[in-house]
C-alpha cells in the first residue's frame, strides 16, 4: 500500500511534463491557464482540471491520451493525500495475494484489483459487515468475456452472505467503443448533457451483453483457427516422430535405408524419363549423371545399357544394382558397423531436415494471411503449401541418406568401428557399453572420409548409448541452484529505483 504521496509525485510530474510538451504548440487561449499550471504538475488538484474536461473533445490523438493519463495520476495522488487505507492486487505481491483477498471482507477494507479472475480465495465477511450490507463490488469496466464479469460479481453474496455489485462504465472503454460509444458521446455533446449525468437503461445493459457475446464468438473462432493451423504441423510431426521411434528402437534399420534408396532412384527416373517423351528421346546420360552423384560410382551404370528398355525395367535394374552395391559396402565394413552407421545417419539427417522444415513452416505461417487479398482461404493455402513442403522435405531426407550411405567411406580407424567393437565386448561380458553417444560420431580428421557430403562431423547420439546425448564417460551434471526470482514489476536490485523490467531485466 502506498501511504506517502511524495513517492507518487514523480509519476504526476512526468505525465504533466509530457502533456505540456504536447500542448506547447497549441496557441488557443483557453489552454493557456492549463499550461501555466503544468509548470508545477505536483500542485495540480482534480478540481483544477474540471473546466478542461468539457473541452476534451478539442484534443486529438496523443494530446488527449496524455491529458487523460495526467488526470488519472492527479486523482490517484489526491486519494493518497486523503489517506484512504487500501490494498492493491496487481500481480506484484505474489506471496501476499491470498492474504489480501481473504482480508478484503473486513470492516472498512478497500481492495483494488486489476483482475479478480483466478483468485481462488473466498472473501469471508468480518464481524459486523453483514449487518451493513455485506461486500460491495464496484466494477470500473466490463470485460470482453462475461465469465470474467461474473467472477467479479460472484465475490459478493457467497455462501448466503449479503452483498451487491455495481459497474461504472465510460463511453471511452474499449468494449463501449465497439457498441457505438463514440456516437452516444457525440449525441450527448450535441444535446449538451452534463458530463456527470449517469446513463442507466436496460438497453445499454443488453447492448453490452450482445457485444460480449459477439466478442466471445470472435475469440472462439480465433482459437479454432489457431488449432487448425497447429494441426497441420502436428500431423507432420506424428509422421516424423513415428519414423524416428522406429529407428531408435529397431535393431535393424536396413529395410528403411533400402526403401529410401529405392524411392530416391524412382524419383530420379520419373524426373528424367517423362511420359511426354518417347523412349528414344529420353536423356539417359543425364539420368546416369544424377545417379552417379548420389548412388553409383562412375562406370557402375552405362547409358547404352539402358537404351531400348521401358521405364519400369530401367527402374528395376537400377534398384537391383543399388542393392548389390549396398551389400558390397556392408561386407567391406562388416554388418555391425553398417547397422550402427545407418542409425547415426538416419537420426542426423531426419533431425536436421525436420528442424529446417519447422522454421520454414513458421515463416510460411507469418505471411499466409496475405493470401486473403487474392480471394483465397489462407488456411487451405497453408495446408496445401505445407503438404508440398513436407513432401520436399521427405525427398530431401531420402536423397541425403542415400548419398551418405552409398558414398561415405568408413576408414579402418573410424570411431564408429571402435564403438561397435566396445559394444560387442561389453555385451560378451554382460555389461552395457559405455562408449557411444555423441562421442561415437565426433570424429577426428581422417577417421571417416566422405564424398558428397562429408560425414566426419555427424553429431547424433547413438541409440544404443545408455545415457543419451552425453555418452557414458561424461561427469554427472550438478543441479543448478537458483536464488529468489525477481518479479518483473519489482524494484531493480541495482538501486536505480526503476522496475526490474525497465532496468536490468529489460533483455531477460
Amino acid at each position: 500500500m502506498l501511504r506517502d504521496v511524495r513517492r507518487y509525485l514523480p509519476r504526476v510530474e512526468k505525465r504533466g511534463r509530457a502533456l505540456l510538451e504536447l500542448l506547447a504548440d497549441d496557441g488557443r487561449p483557453e489552454w493557456a491557464e492549463l499550461k501555466k499550471r503544468l509548470a508545477r504538475p505536483a500542485a495540480v488538484r482534480p478540481e483544477d482540471l474540471e473546466p478542461y474536461e468539457a473541452r476534451l473533445g478539442e484534443l486529438k490523438g496523443a494530446a488527449r491520451e496524455a491529458f487523460e493519463a495526467f488526470r488519472t495520476a492527479v486523482v490517484t495522488a489526491e486519494a493518497i493525500r486523503r489517506g484512504i487505507p487500501h490494498e492493491v492486487l496487481n500481480a506484484k505481491h505474489h506471496a501476499r495475494e491470498a492474504e489480501i483477498v481473504a482480508r478484503a471482507g473486513e470492516r472498512g477494507a478497500v481492495t483494488i484489483a486489476t483482475n479478480m479472475a483466478g483468485r481462488g480465495t473466498d472473501i469471508k465477511l468480518g464481524p459486523g459487515v453483514a449487518e451493513l450490507g455485506g461486500l460491495a463490488i464496484i466494477g470500473t469496466e466490463r470485460h470482453e468475456a462475461r465469465r470474467i464479469d461474473n467472477q467479479l460479481r460472484g465475490r459478493a453474496g457467497r455462501q448466503g452472505d449479503p452483498g451487491h455489485s455495481q459497474f461504472f462504465l465510460s463511453l471511452e472503454d474499449e468494449l463501449m467503443q465497439k457498441i457505438g460509444g463514440e456516437q452516444v458521446k457525440q449525441l450527448m455533446e450535441r444535446f449538451r448533457f452534463p458530463d456527470d449525468e449517469p446513463i442507466e437503461s436496460p438497453l445499454v445493459t443488453r447492448a453490452i451483453e450482445s457485444a460480449q457475446k459477439r466478442m466471445e464468438a470472435l475469440n472462439f473462432d480465433r482459437r479454432r483457427i489457431v488449432l487448425q493451423y497447429d494441426n497441420v504441423l502436428n500431423e507432420q510431426r506424428e509422421i516424423i516422430y513415428k519414423q524416428r521411434r522406429e529407428v531408435l528402437f529397431s535393431d535393424d534399420v536396413k529395410p528403411i535405408v533400402l526403401g529410401m534408396i529405392e524411392s530416391h532412384i524412382r524419383r530420379l527416373v520419373e524426373a528424367h524419363l517423362t511420359d511426354d517423351l518417347v523412349p528414344e528421346e529420353w536423356d539417359l546420360p543425364a539420368l546416369v549423371a544424377a545417379l552417379n552423384a548420389s548412388v553409383f560410382e562412375e562406370g557402375d551404370v552405362e547409358p547404352e545399357a539402358l537404351r531400348g528398355l521401358d521405364r519400369e525395367t530401367i527402374l528395376g535394374r537400377l534398384v537391383e544394382r543399388a542393392r548389390v552395391r549396398y551389400e558390397e559396402r556392408e561386407a567391406a565394413i562388416t554388418p555391425e558397423v553398417m547397422r550402427e552407421f545407418e542409425k547415426v545417419v538416419l537420426l542426423r539427417v531426419v533431425d536436421a531436415k525436420w528442424m529446417d522444415h519447422i522454421d520454414a513452416m513458421d515463416q510460411l505461417r507469418q505471411g499466409i494471411h496475405l493470401r486473403a487479398y487474392a480471394q483465397t482461404d489462407p488456411l487451405r493455402e497453408y495446408q496445401f503449401e505445407g503438404f508440398e513442403m513436407f513432401k520436399q522435405m521427405i525427398a530431401s531426407i531420402e536423397e541425403e541418406v542415400t548419398t551418405y550411405m552409398m558414398k561415405a567411406q568408413v576408414g579402418a580407424g573410424s570411431v564408429v568401428r571402435v564403438a561397435v567393437a566396445e559394444a560387442q565386448a561389453a555385451g560378451a561380458e554382460g555389461v552395457r557399453p559405455r562408449s557411444g553417444g555423441a562421442d561415437a560420431v565426433r570424429q577426428s580428421p581422417g577417421s571417416v572420409e566422405a564424398v558428397k557430403p562429408p560425414v566426419g562431423t555427424l553429431d547424433v547420439p547413438s541409440p544404443r548409448s545408455p545415457v543419451g546425448l552425453g555418452g557414458g564417460d561424461e561427469k554427472k551434471k550438478q543441479p543448478i541452484v537458483k536464488g529468489p526470482k525477481i518479479g518483473r514489476n519489482d524494484p531493480c536490485p541495482c538501486g536505480s529505483g526503476k522496475k526490474y523490467k525497465h532496468c536490468h531485466g529489460k533483455n531477460v
